[in-house]
C-alpha cells in the first residue's frame, strides 16, 4: 500500500476517535424508549449555544484545588433536548457514540485534573479511558458502543455533582435497513468489536479476546458493508464495516468494527451487505487497521 494511502486511512480512523474534541453540546429523549421515524423528523434543531464547542483562548485553567464549586456540561457530537429537558444521543445498534464532558469551575474557568466516575445503565459497551481526569480544557472524552434496541442512561459524577447522558439505540429493522449475515463457520462482528483499541499518535495499538486471535491467519467468510477508498467502481482496497457506512470522517463501529480488505481482482462496489472470503490477519500493533482481509473474493449468496 503507498504511504500517501496508508496516511489517509490512519486519518480517518485517527480522526473518528478525536471527533468529540469539535463536538457540539447537547441534551435527550422519549420516555418510553426510542423515537419513532415521524419523531426523529420532528425534532428541533440543535441548540446554538451547543454548536460549536471550541477551547476559548481567553479562558484560564485552573487546578481541582482552586477551582471551588464545579459544574459538568455535556459534549456531544450530536443530540438533543426531549420535551423533559433531557439530552438524548441516537446511535444505530453496534455503532459508536463519541462523547466527553467539561468541567468548569465556580468562576467559569476550565478545571484540569477533575476525576470523574462515569457508568452505564443499559446493553451498550462502554469504553472510558483508565484514570478518567479532565484535560487542560476542563474536557474528558470516552465513548460507547451501542447495545440492544432501547433506551440506555450514562451517568457522570463529579463528587455529588451529577448528569446523564440517554442513549437512544435504533435498530436496523425499525428503520427496514439490511443487516449483515453471521455466515457459517465465519466470524460475527459482535467478536470484533470485543477488542480494544487505543491510539498512539498515528498508530493503533489492540489486544484481542480469543475467541478472535484463534482465528488469526484462517480463510475466513464475514458479511458487511463496503466503505471504498478507491474512485474505481471495481476496489481493490477498501473498508468493510460492520454498519452501514455515512460519513468518510466516521468509521461505524469504530477502530474495531471495521476490516480493512485487499482483493486482487477488484470488488465491485455494494451498498447492499456482501459475504467475503480471505486470509483473516489480526494486527496487535498497525498504522491503518487492526483487522485485514487478504486476496479477498466475493461469495455469491
Amino acid at each position: 500500500m503507498a504511504l500517501e494511502n496508508v496516511k489517509n486511512l490512519n486519518l480517518c480512523l485517527a480522526l473518528a476517535a478525536l471527533l468529540a474534541m469539535l463536538p457540539t453540546h447537547a441534551l435527550a429523549q422519549h420516555a418510553g424508549g426510542t423515537l419513532t421515524q415521524d419523531e426523529m423528523g420532528a425534532e428541533p434543531d440543535f441548540d446554538t449555544e451547543f454548536k460549536e464547542w471550541e477551547p476559548q483562548a481567553a479562558m484560564d485553567s485552573v487546578g481541582v484545588e482552586d477551582a471551588g464549586e464545579m459544574s459538568l456540561k455535556p459534549v456531544v457530537e450530536n443530540g438533543y433536548l426531549d420535551e423533559q429537558g433531557r439530552l438524548v444521543v441516537d446511535i444505530y445498534q453496534e455503532d459508536f457514540a463519541y462523547l466527553a464532558v467539561e468541567v468548569l469551575s465556580e468562576r467559569d474557568e476550565y478545571v484540569d485534573g477533575a476525576a470523574l466516575e462515569i457508568s452505564i445503565d443499559g446493553t451498550s459497551e462502554l469504553y472510558v479511558p483508565p484514570d478518567p481526569e479532565t484535560n487542560q480544557y476542563g474536557v474528558f472524552e470516552f465513548s460507547l458502543i451501542g447495545g440492544d434496541m432501547g433506551l440506555d442512561t450514562v451517568t457522570v459524577s463529579l463528587g455529588e455533582v451529577t448528569i446523564d447522558i440517554l442513549v437512544n439505540i435504533i435498530s436496523f429493522e425499525a428503520f427496514t435497513m439490511p443487516i449483515p449475515e453471521v455466515v457459517e463457520g465465519g466470524i460475527p462482528w459482535e467478536a470484533l468489536l470485543k477488542a480494544e483499541v487505543t491510539f498512539d499518535e498515528y498508530t493503533l495499538l489492540a489486544s484481542f479476546p480469543d475467541e478472535v486471535s484463534e482465528r488469526d491467519g484462517e480463510t475466513l467468510k464475514i458479511s458487511g458493508f463496503m466503505m471504498p477508498l478507491e474512485t474505481e467502481p471495481k476496489q481493490k482496497w477498501f473498508l468493510l464495516t460492520s454498519n452501514p457506512p455515512h460519513c468518510f470522517f466516521h468509521i461505524p463501529g469504530g477502530a474495531a468494527g471495521v476490516i480493512e480488505v485487499f482483493s486482487e481482482e477488484g470488488i465491485e462496489v455494494s451498498w447492499e451487505p456482501v459475504i467475503l472470503e480471505g486470509r483473516f490477519e489480526v494486527l496487535a500493533k498497525s498504522e491503518s487497521a487492526v483487522y485485514q482481509l487478504h486476496d479477498a473474493q466475493l461469495v455469491e449468496n
